[in-house]
């Protein structure tokens, strides 16, 4: 649908901004009727037909004032409802009375979700009534978070607002402003819950807007709906209307048929062969009778029997023999006429029709859908052309164009035909085994980079890999090509440069996990064992780092997917940075992938070389602890946040701290940490934070042993912090000899207690044993009593002190 406004050269870039992202937000396919144009195969009510019921809704339209704002068209599938609505779209274009206008479709992306609903609406009224445009523009520039708010947000930023701020500016006259909306296929809309909620946005717009505007709904009379529609305020202002007893129907059928037969007659390529008394009498008559009213039986027998690469007659005697006239059901003709109608196909070709058609047909995740021919025919492994070759004899029910682009289906009826065992028979198509067949498909694929035909290729597996291993039916064939997948293979996949932000055997793993499997997790943990050997390399340049090693268990720990301001609690250098950006595992300043943290829990959790132990926990709460002090060298004051999109290191310590603490081993130094009078208010106020310090302490009386003596009035307390502010050069480890028969040493500062009994001899280049019974320490602590070959080893995380020690 082309936009006015663009053309507008005074149309400020500021503005072109907002109105853009209004534009990618829009699902322009749910627009079948533009200026003009109609969207091919989505064609208007047949001349001479539905005269009645488009005369009535075109009546109701014209008011000035309704009394009924919401005219809900309710119908059975096929009764053509959508036809209805398109020719009454297109006589309200012309008569410029289409305010905006979306038809929900269930096989087609963007127009099966609400997600688009919001955004479309308000682009056409954008355009519909171009005083609104900057009051929308200005909604999306104060908040461009606006598309991911809920819809009766959206709605009211987008639409009800901006028509409220041009009516006070300049009243809106009914008589020449748009004023219908119009929503086609509501029950298409996947989710009911989403169906329900359009109803009440609709109906408080309606309520709200400053002048009167109506809505014209169509949907099947689903128990939800209908429901909806007898309840509250929507129930005073709904008109309903039923096409299932009225607006002679048959009549209208008859006439369709007459004049579909006579233009077969005058125009098709076999006309020659027909015979002159073509249809017999009484044939039309019989089919008016057997359609039920369906718009589409009569639609789809057309398109059958008119096809031009058949002989009309032959394939007008293929439906009156079939159960389609035999049969003495009043209501399931439609059924035996796709029957009648696959029955004509190759037998040979029969299970590569059903295997395209499946995977045309089956539902995906994010409104994407595999609807490209040359797709398919790539996956599956069908020569070029092989889809339409194969819907070659069903173009009465789908429309094949060109070899690259998308096959639509005509009617929603036959994909519910296909999926509906008892109806469709041998014909019947299984989901599991479609999805089994391409995610099959997809793991052989991914061992052959050269194979996949650019990036989309690969986003399709990673945007759906979940959706196909969740859902695949465990197949022998499957289980084999998972089992046989050799991980390391996909290195070459995962090191081009169109792949940079990806990691697709991350996605391969977390997909066996879902998958069906009576075995799954053996099948992971043994694909698991191969990825930890891929990513060596990598690992063994965040682990040679003390404080980037932290970053990232804490990163994997934390629950939120953005690690932007945990660089301000872990340093880390610029280097490091440029590394994990364009080599490592992009975990840094980035937003992480839960896939990703999955998988490297699993490293740290299980034993192995990545195995990251309960007390390494603990040193990193220590570590954690010691930012939340004030006073201390790392101490960062709570409210202090590096962007005002992120998070502060307030929030930030509320979610990383608990989870590291809680896999933490009890240690003597964690607590008294914790008992620390200096640990900031700010960070204490954080229930989080401060519920995990209580969980923590709660566990003192389950200490395992460690070979620590319980707490005692300790006889000499060691300040390291003071050792650190006097002595820059302190390494890592500092080792000091203290009486141990005169008690237990508190010592002061980020430090593990560990008893170690040695020879007296040269422990540290730093800090040696003395003979005189006394260890070279800083002179405010004074000398130290020994007792013969006994030492306390005081380990603690330093890098940030040390950094800055370095740098003074």
């Amino acid at each position: 649908m082309s936009s006015p406004m663009e053309d507008q050269e005074g149309l400020s870039e500021h503005k072109r901004l907002g109105f853009e992202r209004l534009r990618q937000h829009a699902a322009f396919n749910a627009i079948p009727v533009g200026g003009n144009r109609l969207v091919a195969d989505e064609p208007l009510c047949h001349l001479g037909t539905r005269g009645g019921i488009l005369s009535h809704l075109l009546a109701w339209s014209e008011a000035l004032n309704y009394t009924y704002p919401v005219k809900w068209l309710q119908g059975s599938s096929g009764m053509g409802k959508s036809t209805i609505l398109r020719t009454v779209a297109y006589r309200l274009m012309q008569r410029r009375g289409l305010l905006a206008q979306f038809f929900f479709r269930r096989t087609s992306a963007g127009r099966n979700t609400a997600a688009h609903f919001v955004a479309t609406l308000a682009y056409q009224i954008s355009l519909s009534i171009p005083d609104v445009q900057p009051y929308i523009e200005g909604a999306i520039e104060r908040n461009p978070m606006l598309f991911s708010l809920s819809l009766w947000d959206q709605a009211q930023a987008l639409i009800l607002s901006p028509i409220q701020a041009v009516h006070r500016s300049s009243p809106l006259e009914p008589s020449q402003t748009p004023r219908i909306i119009i929503i086609d296929g509501l029950d298409e809309c996947h989710d009911s819950d989403k169906q329900w909620e359009i109803l009440q946005i609709l109906c408080r717009m309606l309520v709200n807007l400053p002048i009167s505007f109506a809505v014209l709904i169509s949907s099947r009379p689903e128990h939800h709906i209908r429901s909806a529609f007898e309840l509250g305020d929507l129930n005073r202002i709904t008109s309903p209307l039923s096409l299932d007893d009225s607006y002679e129907l048959d009549t209208d059928i008859r006439k369709f048929l007459e004049y579909k037969f006579r233009k077969i007659k005058k125009k098709h390529p076999s006309r020659i062969l027909l015979p002159k008394e073509w249809p017999a009498e009484g044939v039309i008559e019989s089919l008016t009778k057997i359609s039920s009213g369906q718009f589409v039986f009569a639609s789809t027998l057309d398109k059958f029997i008119s096809s031009t690469h058949h002989n009309p007659a032959e394939r007008l005697q293929t439906i009156l023999q079939s159960d389609v006239v035999v049969s003495s059901k009043s209501r399931g003709q439609l059924g035996l006429l796709y029957t009648a109608i696959l029955q004509t196909v190759d037998p040979l070709d029969l299970t590569d029709i059903l295997r395209v058609l499946g995977a045309l047909l089956i539902p995906f995740d994010s409104g994407r859908k595999i609807l490209s021919q040359a797709f398919l025919e790539h996956l599956l492994g069908l020569p070029q052309g092989g889809v339409r070759r194969f819907l070659f004899d069903l173009e009465c029910f789908v429309n094949c164009w060109e070899s690259d682009e998308h096959v639509h289906f005509l009617h929603d009826s036959f994909p519910e035909y296909l999926f509906d065992k008892a109806r469709a028979g041998r014909y019947w198509i299984d989901l599991g085994l479609i999805y089994a067949d391409l995610t099959q498909q997809c793991v052989i694929k991914l061992l052959k980079p050269t194979d996949w035909k650019g990036i989309g290729d690969l986003i399709f597996f990673l945007d759906q890999h979940k959706v196909l291993f969740s859902r695949a039916t465990p197949t022998t064939s499957l289980h084999a090509a998972i089992k046989n997948f050799d991980l390391q293979k996909m290195n070459q996949l995962t090191t081009q440069k169109a792949l940079y932000y990806f990691d697709l055997r991350i996605s391969f793993l977390q997909a066996i996990r879902m998958s069906k499997f009576t075995d799954a997790e053996a099948l992971y943990r043994s694909q698991l064992t191969t990825y930890a050997r891929c990513i060596r390399p990598k690992m063994q340049i965040y682990t040679q780092d003390l404080i980037t090693r932290y970053y990232l268990i804490a990163a994997v720990s934390m629950s939120s997917r953005y690690s932007s301001t945990l660089s301000c609690i872990f340093p880390i250098c610029h280097k490091l940075k440029r590394f994990d950006q364009k080599l490592g595992f992009k975990v840094i300043d980035s937003e992480i992938s839960p896939d990703f943290k999955g998988i490297m829990r699993d490293l740290f959790d299980n034993p192995g070389e990545y195995f990251v132990s309960r007390n390494k926990y603990a040193d990193i709460s220590v570590y954690l602890l010691y930012s939340m002090t004030e006073g201390s060298e790392t101490y960062i004051i709570p409210g202090y946040r590096p962007n005002f999109f992120f998070k502060s290191v307030e929030q930030c310590m509320a979610d990383v701290f608990p989870a590291i603490l809680s896999k933490a081993a009890f240690r003597e130094d964690v607590v008294l940490r914790m008992q620390d009078k200096a640990l900031s208010a700010p960070y204490l106020r954080c229930v989080p934070i401060a519920d995990a310090i209580r969980k923590y302490l709660a566990t003192t009386d389950m200490r395992p042993k460690v070979g620590l003596a319980p707490l005692r009035r300790p006889s000499l307390i060691v300040n390291l912090s003071s050792i650190l502010n006097r002595h820059s050069s302190t390494p890592e480890r500092i080792m000091s000899s203290v009486a141990a028969s005169k008690g237990p040493v508190q010592v002061v500062g980020l430090t593990t207690l560990i008893p170690v009994t040695v020879p007296g001899r040269r422990i540290h280049s730093k800090w040696k044993f003395v003979p005189k019974m006394e260890c070279r320490v800083p002179e405010a602590l004074g000398p130290f009593p020994r007792a013969p070959n006994t030492i306390v080893i005081m380990t603690f995380p330093l890098p940030v002190l040390q950094e800055r020690c370095r740098r003074s």
